[in-house]
This record gives structure tokens, sequence and C-alpha cells, in this order.
């Protein structure tokens, strides 16, 4: 259970596996291919009309007709993309629990989206191995960070996603260049090698490329990081 302003949430991640392929990539893009994931999912419900036991038992039953299927082959999941799945489980999941808050659809460790029953958002995450000043004497250290570029609207009716994360990571590689193996305090128009500093410095750089940016999070470590929301409703928390 976790808190989301004044109202306790409940939650339970699970897994499943299965095969599909999208039939409206172009020609050559690798998804058109069939192909498979190791699928994570999470469901979040408000806790003070649905707790985790009928979460759990809601979820059973989809998870019976996912795992180890041919997703394409479902009814309703004839192009089966990340947003098209967490909206599908929504649907699905909506008349058994109440309080239904969102559904997370993670397609790798690196990627993933979320459905409330109105807005779709996606994320993908990169990590960067850079140099930060250390001390007065101009010394420098090294740290390894993550960087989780989140995006909201609407998605494409033919295409099932609001952006292929191949294209958000394409877009965001040439900025993906200058943070990786470089001293971040040296990056043209930076304020400060500090982390906020930095995700400040990322957005400049990436909303003229993504208009549907919506949140940045900087992650130092598991425990520390920065988050910038660019929308209100962007302040919902990735568990």
């Amino acid at each position: 259970m976790m808190l989301d302003g004044p109202r306790a949430l409940s939650w339970i991640a699970s897994s499943f596996e299965a095969a599909h392929h999208l039939p409206h990539v172009p020609p050559g893009h690798k998804c058109g291919r069939l192909h498979g994931h190791g699928f994570g999912v999470r469901i979040v419900a408000d806790a003070a009309q649905c707790g985790q036991r009928e979460l759990a038992r809601a979820w059973a039953p989809l998870h019976r007709r996912l795992n180890h299927h041919y997703l394409n082959d479902i009814a309703g999941l004839d192009n089966p993309t990340s947003e098209v799945l967490a909206q599908w489980l929504h649907q699905q999941l909506s008349d058994a629990v109440p309080g239904l808050a969102w559904v997370e659809v993670r397609e790798t460790h690196s990627a993933g989206s979320q459905f409330d029953g109105k807005t779709f958002r996606i994320w993908k995450e990169q990590r960067f191995e850079s140099a930060i000043p250390f001390d007065a004497d101009g010394n420098y250290t090294g740290h390894s960070y993550l960087v989780r570029l989140m995006l909201s609207g609407g998605i494409d009716r033919t295409m099932g996603w609001l952006l292929d994360f191949g294209d958000v990571k394409d877009r965001f590689k040439p900025i993906y260049r200058q943070l990786d193996h470089n001293p971040l305090d040296k990056l043209a128009g930076v304020r400060g090698a500090d982390s906020a500093a930095v995700a400040e410095w990322i957005h400049a750089q990436l909303s003229p490329l993504v208009p549907e940016l919506s949140r940045i999070d900087l992650m130092e470590s598991d425990d520390a990081g920065v988050s910038l929301h660019f929308r209100q409703d962007m302040r919902w928390p990735l568990l």
C-alpha cells in the first residue's frame, strides 16, 4: 500500500510471458516480426474500495488468458502495443475492481506504459556515466545515473502508441551523447552539475524534440533523485 496525497492506494505486481507482433509498423521495423516479452503488470486501486486480495482475484483470470499465449489472437488485442494492452487491461478490470486507479504494463526493464481510463503515459529509461565536480580544488569524481523520460497524451489509433519507444530513444540520443562519459558541469548552458540542474538542462534540450514530454526523473541511486513535472497530472508515482 502507498499514499497518493490524501488517499491510500493498494496495488499488486505480476508478470506474464507472451508472443505478439505489431501489424501496423513500417516494413523492416523489428516489432513487425513475431517476437515476445516477459511483461510486467501493476494494478493500482483506491485502497478504501479495493484491497490486494480483491486485486489478485480480479487479475487471476486475465493472467490465464495472457500467459503463454499469442496476444494478437485475443479479442481487442489485434495490435498489442504496451498502450493498447494497458487500456485493454483497464477495460477488463474496470467492472471487477472498484476504485481502479491505473494499470501499468512494462514491456521491458526500461520501458512501459500506463492507462488510467483517460490518459496514456509512457516512459523510457536510460543509464549514463558522468563526471561531476568533487571539491573546491577542481577535482572530479564519477557517478552513474538513470534518467526516466515520461510522456503523456493520446495514442495514434492506427499505430496504437503515444510514441514508439524507439523514437523516444532516437530523439534523446544526441542529448545522451553529451551526458554519457562527459563532465556534467561543462554542458553548454547548464547552471550546475547537481541533479536538478541537469534535469532542467535535459528538459530544455529535449522538449522541442518531444513535445509529449511531461516529466523527467533523474535518479542518482535507487533511493535518491529528482523529478521535474511539466503537467499537473504527471505527479502520479511510478511504483
